[in-house]
């Protein structure tokens, strides 16, 4: 922790956060979608995203 606080200070997150941003990436590689840190996992948000992005 003492890594990440030194080297994200002043970055717009606080480090006592203790969660980061999640990221979904496509098959493709591009974003697919951004959750703020406080989104479970296992959010029917997450859940959604995750669906709409499976390869077929």
């Amino acid at each position: 922790m003492r890594w990440w606080k030194r080297h994200n200070a002043g970055q717009g997150r606080s480090s006592s956060e203790g969660k980061p941003e999640k990221f979904l990436v496509a098959p493709d590689g591009t974003v697919a979608a951004r959750f703020a840190p406080q989104t479970e996992p296992d959010s029917a948000e997450v859940v959604a995203a995750v669906e709409e992005n499976l390869p077929a």
